[in-house]
């Protein structure tokens, strides 16, 4: 399975603070798993994360 794993260490917001790389890393706070062997495109990728963000911002805080 090829995976590629997109994160952001706690504290850091900036798109040059993204960590990308092919395996997970525990220093992030908030890291996402993208499974390329789907063969899903960039813009359904960015879609489907939308549709992430959309039902945190729905959901309470924190979750369950």
């Amino acid at each position: 399975m090829a995976s590629r794993y997109y994160g952001l260490v706690r504290g850091t917001q900036g798109e040059g603070d993204v960590i990308e790389g092919s395996s997970s890393d525990t220093s992030t706070g908030v890291e996402v798993r993208v499974d390329l062997a789907l063969g899903a495109g960039k813009q359904e990728v960015l879609n489907q994360l939308d549709n992430i963000k959309k039902a945190i911002f729905a959901d309470t805080w924190p979750p369950a």
